[in-house]
């Protein structure tokens, strides 16, 4: 005998249904910020560890180039600044992947040739895109007050014709003040006067600050620079306080023109606008940096793209080690500057002065 039992079927009632979505609205609630902490510690353990890699290069770039740091008075960094406004240089640098991009780029000679594309422009995009700090979210193009320099245009063009347009915005700077010579150099025509012959640098020895309000790579008032420093290691005092590189950014415009984002590059080959180039800056001493953005009147854009990792930068060190620093503790001038110099009374960002004594000594 068949018999036919109807089975009912029980459905959720709307408060049920509701309390169900409560409680998954409360565990994403919970959840959620944890699994943020936990993915920007790995980001800024992924940008400390490129970064140590960076400061291994640099150590074994010195190491078998008699000491010389990677940058503008390196070998290769001076031949392109000396050249910076023949085609036939931009060509070399389009043909040896070994050359830096720009004069005062140290990542190229950080990470070695084997890794880097031949073509400038192409390895200027992938010093940019493939060694990007993963929490680095901005895109930049190239800076209109560069292109009438040679290499900028060529860059941009490039960008354009590779449907990007733009790359990623710079995530790694090199202190300045650890790329150039200590003493002045002689900057006038002509032969080096006997009488200030000990004193200055010879252009050709390299690219130096210089004591002049208009000069190139000079930030007024801002620090006497240790006048016995070279740009080298065995020169450098003090290598587990000296920064290396920084998570920062280059160039942060807070009023664009022509059509350029916030952040723009110099494409140059010379680079060195009076406050940095497409690989370095003054750091967080600097109250105008266009970096770190510190200037309590800036729009803090600048402060929290370069303080990215929970308001701290990552910072690698000469001996390799890694750090962060929250603004207070970046605006230290011993991390940025060579030990002996002394710090300035002007475009000072406020705080550096309790790093250093009553003689404004930087240690």
């Amino acid at each position: 005998m068949t018999s036919n039992t109807r089975h009912a079927t029980r459905a959720f009632t709307l408060i049920e249904l509701l309390v169900v979505v409560a409680v998954i609205a409360l565990l994403i609630g919970i959840l959620l910020p944890a699994l943020g902490a936990a993915r920007s510690s790995a980001f800024t353990a992924v940008s400390a560890n490129q970064q140590r890699q960076f400061a291994t290069g640099m150590n074994a770039y010195a190491a078998s180039n008699g000491g010389q740091l990677p940058g503008v008075n390196s070998r290769e960094g001076k031949r392109i600044w000396d050249r910076a406004t023949d085609a036939t240089m931009l060509d070399e640098l389009n043909r040896d992947s070994s050359l830096p991009v720009q004069a005062y780029d140290w990542i190229t000679l950080s990470v070695g040739a084997d890794v880097l594309p031949v073509n400038r422009h192409a390895r200027f995009a992938h010093l940019y895109n493939e060694f990007a700090d993963p929490a680095q979210r901005e895109v930049t193009t190239v800076w209109s007050g560069s292109l009438g320099s040679l290499g900028a245009t060529q860059l941009l063009q490039y960008l354009q014709q590779s449907d990007a347009g733009a790359m990623t915005a710079c995530s790694y700077i090199m202190p300045m003040g650890f790329q150039y010579h200590g003493r002045r150099r002689w900057v006038g025509g002509g032969p080096i006067p006997p009488q200030v012959a000990d004193q200055f640098i010879r252009q050709s020895e390299g690219i130096g600050w210089i004591d002049s309000t208009s000069g190139q790579n000079y930030v007024p008032s801002l620090v006497q620079p240790n006048r016995a420093y070279m740009p080298r290691l065995d020169r450098l005092q003090r290598p587990s306080l000296k920064v290396y590189n920084a998570t920062g950014t280059r160039l942060y415009n807070p009023q664009p023109s022509g059509g350029d984002s916030f952040i723009t590059v110099d494409g140059s080959l010379r680079g060195g606008v009076a406050q940095g180039s497409a690989f370095g800056d003054f750091g967080p001493v600097h109250l105008g940096s266009r970096a770190f953005g510190l200037d309590p009147s800036s729009d803090g854009i600048a402060k929290r793209v370069a303080f990215r990792h929970k308001n701290r930068i990552v910072t690698a060190m000469f001996d390799g080690s890694t750090r962060t620093m929250t603004p207070e503790e970046a605006v230290n001038p011993t991390h940025w500057f060579p030990s002996g110099s002394i710090l300035g009374s002007g475009n000072v960002s406020p705080g550096a002065e309790n790093y250093v004594d009553d003689d404004r000594v930087i240690n």
